[in-house]
C-alpha cells in the first residue's frame, strides 16, 4: 500500500534524496529550501529525474525532443534515431519537480518518422515515493495519460 505525501513532506523527502545519505542537516536545510523555492504550487507532486531514448531506425532520421511542463520548455534534444540514443538523468539538485497531470513530451519528425522508429522512456518519483516508468510511444502525450501502475520492483 502506498500513501500519498503532501506538498511539505514531498519537498522533505527529495531534500533528503538529493542531499544523500552522509549529509548534514544543514545540507538537507538547504536543499529543502531550494526545492520549496523552485516547486510550483498544487498537489500531487511527482519529480523528473530521467529520461532515455534509443533510435532504432533503419536509415538517418533527425528528430528533436521536448519535455514540457505545461507550454513551457524545460528540456529540448535533438537525436538522429539511426542508431543515436539519448540519455538525460537529473543530478540531485537539477530533478524537474511538478504537478501531476503538467508534464508532457513532443517528438517533432519528418512525415517519413514512424514511433516504431524509437523505443524511450521517462521515469519520475511519484507523491508516495515510488518510481514509476512510462513509455514514449506516441509523439506527444501526457505523462498522467500513461500512468497505469507501471512500477518497476
Amino acid at each position: 500500500m502506498t500513501i500519498a505525501m503532501d506538498r511539505r513532506a514531498f519537498i522533505r523527502g527529495i531534500a533528503c534524496l538529493a542531499a544523500g545519505t552522509a549529509a548534514l542537516p544543514e545540507q538537507i536545510d538547504a536543499f529543502e529550501r531550494y526545492y520549496e523555492v523552485n516547486t510550483p504550487p498544487g498537489t500531487p507532486l511527482a519529480g523528473l529525474d530521467e529520461v532515455c531514448i534509443g533510435g532504432i531506425a533503419s536509415k538517418s532520421m533527425p528528430v528533436a525532443f521536448e519535455i514540457c511542463r505545461g507550454d513551457q520548455r524545460l528540456l529540448h534534444f535533438g537525436i538522429n534515431l539511426f542508431g543515436g540514443m539519448l540519455r538525460w538523468a537529473a543530478l540531485p539538485d537539477q530533478k524537474i519537480i511538478i504537478t501531476k497531470p503538467n508534464l508532457r513530451w513532443r517528438i517533432t519528425a519528418p512525415e517519413a518518422f514512424s514511433i516504431t522508429d524509437l523505443t524511450g522512456q521517462c521515469s519520475y518519483i511519484d507523491a508516495s515515493f515510488v518510481r514509476r516508468y512510462v513509455a514514449i510511444d506516441r509523439l506527444e502525450g501526457w505523462v498522467v495519460d500513461q500512468m497505469r501502475d507501471q512500477t518497476l520492483g
